[in-house]
């Protein structure tokens, strides 16, 4: 029998911190960007935090939202079976913060940019 306890509150708390997002998509640019940078996703990072968290979680469009939560979906609850909760939310996690890293050690010094990409799903696999 599947678990997939772990890969819903993992989808529940992307969902979470990406209906904001979505939200401000819709009312203008200036309000998606604002959105963006409290949520500590831009590059170098504006707030204490750095975005590290905040953007392995959130999903700056619907297709990036849509693929991301349904590979989560069709390979979250095998993963989380097949190796168990602490490895399960070990490699979601480590395969985020090192998408991150290798945006950040690729992206120049600059205006800051967005960083919101959480393709962590797909390296569940």
């Amino acid at each position: 029998m599947y678990r997939f306890r772990n890969t819903l509150i993992a989808f529940i708390v992307s969902t979470a911190f990406t209906i904001p997002i979505f939200i401000a998509m819709g009312i203008n640019q200036a309000t998606y960007e604002t959105v963006v940078a409290l949520l500590g996703s831009t590059w170098p990072p504006i707030t204490p935090w750095g975005g590290f968290l905040t953007a392995i979680f959130a999903h700056p469009t619907y297709t990036d939202y849509l693929f991301d939560m349904l590979t989560l979906w069709m390979i979250g609850p095998y993963f989380e079976t097949m190796f168990g909760t602490r490895n399960f939310w070990l490699t979601f996690m480590l395969s985020g913060v090192a998408q991150h890293s290798r945006q950040y050690s690729t992206t120049q010094w600059g205006p800051p940019q967005s960083s919101l990409v959480a393709p962590q799903a797909r390296y569940l696999a």
